[in-house]
């Protein structure tokens, strides 16, 4: 199932020779001070293979972190920013803002302080150029490489009008072009859908903007976040091209695609991407694939993790008992826990207010459930919106007059149930029978027709 998969939208923030190496660097402390925080005892830092958190008391943190020369991600409560760390620049850096008005009071010294500022202006000025995603899907194909073109000569006049390292420069320019990447394999993927233009096919012209790119490249994955991002959407534009539930063997296009690469790095990517956001919960061919995902790998740290998730995986099989939620808010009013849904077959829906393709399927679930609206079927609907979009959450159920059981998990993506489940990428449906044993751990959307033959097929 092709679900709203994090690695397309939110990677665009977190972006060789065959053999090449990534040399490790000397610990360097990293500090600050953020006012008026609340509720927040740790900051995240992560990037490329990394990702730790710092302790954060009274407004301060400090760390000792082991970083390699990039681009990095650090989030603060609600906040973030991009931060680069050059490990010839120094062995310190202080990071200081206020969270009132985190943007504009966010400064920076020591390690690449001439980037990071070059970064924060950029944030707030000449990223502002890549803002009306929505409305250039909807242009022309003419029209449309015309505002690219015209960000990307933008963005890299900035960029050589400031003060920064030149080793900064160069590895800033190639992000910038993969910026421009990204942004052409987009619209080829959505344009038809839109705009106005429904039988697009997109032209020569457009499509070597992307054939022309290295997609075996390590030393890009490894220094680009942009890179990462659209290598990212190469992979699922193949994976997924004129996909079909049930008919498309997604297993045999990700053995295609990655048999033609030749760098290590990009393959430990690609099984990566492939094992966390593709491979799904109870497909008869997941043995068989797995073992020849540890087989291809040589990162051991991950084959690790893989070795774990995968544990937890084949406990999600069609007859194992459901991982359980207590007392989520019910938009009626109280409280409801899946035990107080036994002696019904339960079809669950894990969605949110912001995600397009859990709002797109809604119709059809109004549809579905009313097919089977007097059957020992219920239809439960768990939002894991934010604690500060709740009333978004209550609004539109009332809005759109959502039906079913309408639920508000505890801790939005973090709620117990949801890692329980697995769950990396919405929308996401769970069906389990009568006893509150998994049926599909996986199961097709409310939009698929097999859901319905599915559901026929149990003892209503």
């Amino acid at each position: 199932m092709r679900n709203f998969i994090l690695f397309i939208f939110l990677s665009f923030f977190i972006a060789c020779n065959p053999n090449a190496t990534i040399e490790e660097n000397d610990t360097f402390t990293l500090s600050g001070t953020i006012k008026n925080v609340e509720k927040v005892d740790s900051i995240r830092v992560r990037g490329f293979n990394f990702d730790e958190k710092i302790a954060f008391q009274d407004s301060v943190f400090s760390s000792e972190l082991d970083l390699n020369t990039g681009f990095y991600q650090v989030f603060v409560g609600d906040n973030r920013f991009r931060m680069y760390f050059d490990k010839d620049a120094g062995a310190n850096m202080t990071i200081n803002a206020d969270a009132k008005d985190f943007k504009n009071s966010l400064s920076f010294d020591g390690n690449s302080k001439a980037a990071n500022s070059y970064l924060q202006d950029k944030a707030k000025g000449v990223d502002t150029l890549y803002a009306n995603v929505m409305e250039n899907l909807k242009v022309g194909e003419t029209e449309f490489l015309d505002r690219i073109k015209t960000k990307e000569e933008k963005t890299l006049a900035f960029l050589n009008s400031s003060p920064v390292a030149e080793v900064f420069k160069q590895s800033e320019t190639k992000n910038i072009q993969y910026k421009t990447v990204y942004d052409i394999n987009t619209y080829i993927q959505y344009h038809a859908k839109y705009s106005d233009e429904k039988d697009y096919v997109a032209s020569d012209a457009i499509k070597t903007f992307i054939n022309n790119v290295n997609w075996d490249s390590g030393d890009d994955l490894n220094t680009s976040p942009n890179y990462r991002s659209a290598l990212s959407d190469n992979f699922s534009n193949f994976i997924y091209k004129d996909y079909k539930e049930g008919e498309t063997d997604v297993h045999a296009r990700f053995f295609e695609y990655i048999g033609g690469k030749q760098n290590q790095d990009i393959k430990n990517y690609v099984v990566k991407e492939f094992f966390n956001y593709v491979m799904s919960i109870g497909d008869e061919r997941n043995d068989d694939t797995y073992a020849k995902l540890v087989e291809i790998s040589s990162d051991d740290e991950f084959k690790k993790k893989m070795a774990k998730k995968y544990s937890k995986m084949q406990s999600l099989a069609a007859g194992q008992n459901s991982p359980t939620f207590t007392n989520y808010e019910n938009h009626s009013g109280g409280t409801t826990s899946l035990g107080d849904l036994k002696g019904k077959y339960v079809y669950i829906d894990v969605w949110a207010t912001w995600c397009g393709p859990c709002k797109r399927e809604i119709p059809h679930l109004k549809e579905v459930e009313a097919k089977y609206h007097d059957k020992d079927i219920e239809f439960v609907s768990i939002s894991i919106d934010r604690k500060k979009d709740h009333e978004t959450w209550t609004n539109m159920v009332k809005d759109e007059e959502l039906k079913g059981v309408q639920l508000f998990a505890d801790n939005d993506w973090n709620s117990q149930f949801v890692k329980d489940y697995l769950i990396n990428g919405i929308p996401r449906f769970i069906l389990l029978d009568k006893e509150g044993k998994i049926i599909r751990a996986d199961a097709p959307r409310p939009s698929n027709e097999q859901l319905t033959e599915i559901i026929d097929g149990l003892e209503l």
